[in-house]
């Protein structure tokens, strides 16, 4: 049972890596399609990956509570977890998961935009660096999720 229940959280893991990237990077491309450079400086780029983090957060989590409810009733739960002490509610997960990608993710593309000296982006590189973000924040949202929500109750 452990093995088909790792073999499903790495199929949910990866099809929410596509999608998210995919979604992210197509609103991207939509929001900013009339620009040929993008602004990433400090301030506009924290806004962004602030967005970007809790709209993917909140989307997947709702997605992947449906998942793991699905999984439950079959009877499928997980053992202890590291992250057995994060919220239940579907929706304060997801704000949790969504602040805690938003502070790695600010903190490591600042500091990349920084030692690179990189202040706008072509419009296909942010199309590029916003997938890439999306995609990273979605399939963890969604591994940590099913974590969550499959821990059997006490």
């Amino acid at each position: 049972m452990k093995e088909k229940l790792r073999k499903a959280f790495l199929i949910e893991t990866i099809i929410n890596f596509c999608t998210s990237g995919v979604l992210n990077a197509l609103c991207a491309w939509l929001i900013n399609k009339q620009m040929s450079f993008v602004d990433v400086n400090i301030w506009s780029s924290m806004v962004d990956l602030y967005i970007t983090a809790h709209c993917t957060s909140l989307l997947t989590v709702f997605f992947s509570h449906s998942s793991a409810k699905r999984y439950c009733r079959l009877g499928a739960y997980t053992e202890g977890s590291f992250f057995a002490g994060f919220a239940k509610n579907p929706l304060l997960l997801g704000l949790l998961v969504g602040d805690i990608s938003f502070i790695i993710g600010a903190v490591l593309v600042n500091v990349l935009f920084a030692l690179l000296h990189v202040s706008v982006l072509p419009l296909y590189g942010f199309v590029v660096y916003k997938g890439f973000f999306g995609a990273l924040t979605g399939a963890a949202t969604a591994n940590i999720a099913l974590q969550r929500f499959m821990l059997k109750d006490k």
